[in-house]
């Protein structure tokens, strides 16, 4: 697709979704880490099959910045692009349901925390050596923990509590704290 079609239905609804994401992040995530969250959403839901595309941003330039850099972080340019889009009355077909995005970043975020959490993911020589002691630990949290990662371990829960219950979430949830509880743990302690 070359252009924003607005009158194209899935143009439209990956509009929504994106931006869905931007006003709910907790803070600013880059145009990577939206893409990886929508893409663990769609892998951990049957709501949606395929790749996730990245047709929408790039076209969003005036009313966000961050969208032309994959690493840079995505935010509306003033607080009144939010205040419009969050007002269907105002924005109309253009209007942005903020619980869609805190929905995508939950399931996103637990998604990925299944996906990627695993036991000593800085590759530690010894666990019994205090944090603050390991003298390359910085590096190693660059190298090992993605910041969508990272993001996902620290405000998963801020998403969670706008989300509406249901048997799929719960299930969710109910792996994440079985399985993978300590290695969450384990990245939040570095």
């Amino acid at each position: 697709r070359d252009t924003f079609d607005s009158t194209d239905t899935d143009v439209m609804n990956d509009y929504r979704q994106i931006m869905s994401q931007v006003l709910a992040a907790q803070e600013p995530l880059s145009h990577q880490a939206l893409v990886k969250f929508q893409a663990a959403y769609m892998k951990h839901t049957v709501e949606r099959n395929g790749s996730v595309e990245d047709v929408v941003l790039p076209f969003l330039g005036s009313l966000l910045t961050g969208v032309d850099e994959t690493n840079e972080a995505v935010r509306p340019i003033h607080t009144s692009i939010r205040d419009f889009l969050v007002d269907a009355k105002r924005s109309g077909m253009f209007s942005i349901n903020v619980s869609q995005g805190h929905e995508i970043l939950t399931v996103g975020s637990i998604g990925l925390m299944i996906d990627q959490l695993h036991f000593n993911i800085c590759h530690l020589e010894s666990s019994y050596v205090l944090n603050a002691d390991v003298e390359d630990l910085k590096d190693r949290i660059t190298e090992y923990i993605p910041l969508e990662l990272s993001y996902a371990c620290c405000f998963w829960g801020a998403h969670l509590k706008f989300v509406q219950y249901t048997d799929f979430v719960y299930d969710m949830i109910k792996t994440f704290i079985l399985e993978y509880s300590l290695h969450w743990i384990e990245v939040l302690s570095v």
